[in-house]
């Protein structure tokens, strides 16, 4: 095969859309196709079974990759990542394990697909403005082909085709409304936390102990 697409899948609605479509192409132009999910270790219970649901009905191979660090090594030694900084999280948990995975089995001309929405956050819409770009990131010495299928498409024509092409839905989704495949905290509401509680009450119970033993390294002069 002389063209691969690799769509990154998060368990969200946006990236299900996104490699839904993406798939179908592929299958189309008989261009190979590949899933990728990354594996934070730090997701809500359900999402690796709904990832795994999902690939097989979408008839993809999966690809697994993993965060290069554990999330509480690097809350103790960096601290809680928030949305604007201390940003650890990103490059730790997704960002590397991405770039590396890329470097080593994308090649040029192959196709990098990713679910986001200008409509998500005011960051995307001022950020994402082409649906097909060439991004470079000299950090990893990586050039990838990005398709974004699902840059312009608003909640309800978005809720309207997953209904539409029968995507498998996520109880995550249902239950939070988020992908819930990275709870790291960064950005997470106070609304979104007490539907966790209340959905997920011995995840919710988990994150109070991890907290616990954060606190109790901080106090020892073992964090940072």
């Amino acid at each position: 095969m002389d063209r691969v697409i690799h769509c990154m899948f998060s368990g969200g609605r946006d990236s299900a859309m996104a490699c839904t479509i993406a798939k179908r192409v592929a299958d189309i132009k008989g261009w190979g196709f590949r899933l990728i999910h990354i594996d934070t270790g730090i997701q809500l219970p359900g999402v690796k079974d709904y990832v795994s649901q999902f690939a097989n009905w979408l008839n993809a191979e999966l690809v697994v990759l993993h965060a290069k660090v554990d999330y509480w090594v690097g809350v103790k030694q960096w601290g809680f990542p928030s949305l604007w900084r201390d940003r650890w999280c990103l490059e730790w948990l997704k960002q590397r394990p991405f770039y590396e995975y890329a470097r080593d089995n994308v090649k040029a001309n192959d196709v990098v697909v990713m679910g986001i929405r200008q409509s998500e956050s005011l960051f995307r819409l001022s950020t994402f403005r082409k649906t097909f770009y060439r991004h470079c990131h000299r950090k990893y010495g990586v050039c990838l082909n990005i398709w974004l299928p699902v840059l312009h498409v608003d909640d309800a024509t978005l809720s309207r085709l997953i209904m539409k092409m029968k995507i498998p839905i996520s109880p995550i989704w249902q239950k939070i409304g988020i992908s819930g495949e990275c709870f790291c905290m960064a950005g997470t509401t106070k609304n979104t936390l007490v539907k966790v509680i209340r959905n997920y009450p011995d995840f919710a119970m988990y994150l109070a102990k991890k907290d616990i033993e954060v606190q109790q390294a901080r106090r020892n002069g073992k964090a940072y």
